[in-house]
This record gives C-alpha cells, sequence and structure tokens, in this order.
C-alpha cells in the first residue's frame, strides 16, 4: 500500500502541473505471481478547437518533425531503474507534460498551422524576411531565408533561377525569352517567372541541357 499511495500522490502532484483532472479510475485483475508490481494505464481525452485540424493524414513524407526533447530518454531511464543499470551521467525521464506549449501553439497560429506537401509545391519566393509557397493556388508565408530553405529541398526537384526564387522543375513548362533577351520560366499554369544568368545555369544543370 506504501508504494501505492506514493504513485498516487505522483500522479495527483503530475495532474496539478499540467492543469487537467483525474476524473476516473479502474481496477484490473491479473493471475496469481504474474504481477510484480503496480501496473498504471492513463487515457487523456481533450477537445479540438473550432478550425484545427490534426490528423496524421495532413502528415507527408519529408515534413520536419518537432520534438519536445532527446529521443529515447525516457525509455532508458525505465531501463536503467527496472535493470539496476548505471551511468556516468544522470537520466532524467522525458514524461513532461506538453498540453501547455501545444495549446500556447495553436491559440496564437490557429488555422495557419499548416503542413505542406513538399510535392506540392510550386515555388519559392523571398518577401524580405519571410519566404512565400505557392502551393495549389494558395500562398503561405514562413519566417525564414530563401537560402537556408534551399538548402532544406531536395535539389533533384528544386532550383533557384533567380536571387527572390526557389522552382520545382516539375511545374517547369518551358523557358522563353522576352523583347530584351531576358529568360522566363512558364509554370504549367501559366505563371511566369524570371530567370537570372546564373539561375540559367544551374536550371540548364540540373535538366541535363
Amino acid at each position: 500500500m506504501e508504494d501505492l499511495w506514493r504513485v498516487t500522490v505522483s500522479m495527483k502532484n503530475a495532474a496539478e502541473g499540467a492543469g487537467v483532472s483525474i476524473v476516473t479510475g479502474d481496477t484490473k485483475v491479473v493471475d496469481r505471481g504474474k504481477g510484480d508490481g503496480i501496473y498504471i494505464n492513463t487515457a487523456g481525452i481533450g477537445l479540438v478547437a473550432p478550425g484545427i485540424e490534426i490528423s496524421p493524414k495532413r502528415a507527408r513524407p519529408g515534413d520536419v518533425v518537432i520534438v519536445s526533447g532527446s529521443m529515447a530518454v525516457h525509455g532508458i531511464a525505465i531501463m536503467s531503474v527496472r535493470e539496476g543499470l548505471e551511468f556516468g551521467t544522470e537520466l532524467r525521464s522525458d514524461t513532461a507534460a506538453l498540453n501547455r506549449p501545444v495549446d500556447a501553439l495553436l491559440t496564437r497560429l490557429g488555422p495557419r498551422v499548416h503542413v505542406l506537401p513538399v510535392e506540392k509545391i510550386d515555388f519559392v519566393q523571398a518577401q524580405d524576411d519571410y519566404v512565400c509557397f505557392r502551393c495549389e493556388g494558395k500562398e503561405y508565408l514562413k519566417e525564414q531565408t530563401l537560402g537556408e530553405l534551399e538548402a532544406a529541398l531536395d535539389p533533384a526537384k528544386f532550383v533557384r533561377i533567380h536571387r527572390s526564387y526557389v522552382l520545382n522543375v516539375d511545374r517547369l513548362a518551358r523557358v522563353e525569352t522576352d523583347v530584351r533577351e531576358n529568360r522566363i520560366a512558364i509554370l504549367d499554369d501559366g505563371r511566369r517567372l524570371p530567370i537570372s544568368r546564373a539561375g540559367y545555369a544551374r536550371l540548364s544543370a540540373l535538366l541535363g541541357k
């Protein structure tokens, strides 16, 4: 009973720290000799605010994953206690509550949180300290430099054609030259983007021309 009380108090403190309530409980029975201590299983219930869509269906290959801490620390911490393992440094469990940071993120950004499939991006344009993604007829702003974004994109699919534009080459229909001998990228939706001399060299190298 002493262990049960210690665990119960720990659960109470964790719930209060996270600002949530423990609303119900249940007990389970295991075969004699099959249990070596206490089994705790929990489930959380919450509400998603209107206008927010949180779904694994929005995830795409190439998406950036935000993690809340070092990977696998919790599992190693638990294993060290169970197996009596010792390490040269202290291990701290990574089970901190994330409901408040996530709530703050969604409250600040709301429906402006978007998952953009990389293959759906037509082009990216530099706009001061931001980049503007053109994707399926819509535009999305992100606080990042074009150079930083270019380094993160697949160089086999995206090319810097101008100091202000990175193009998805799958959207390129053709290249034209205007009356001033400036090259223009014509996209499959008819949009026209400028191509610099250095940009044309990079584009030609990528396309093997």
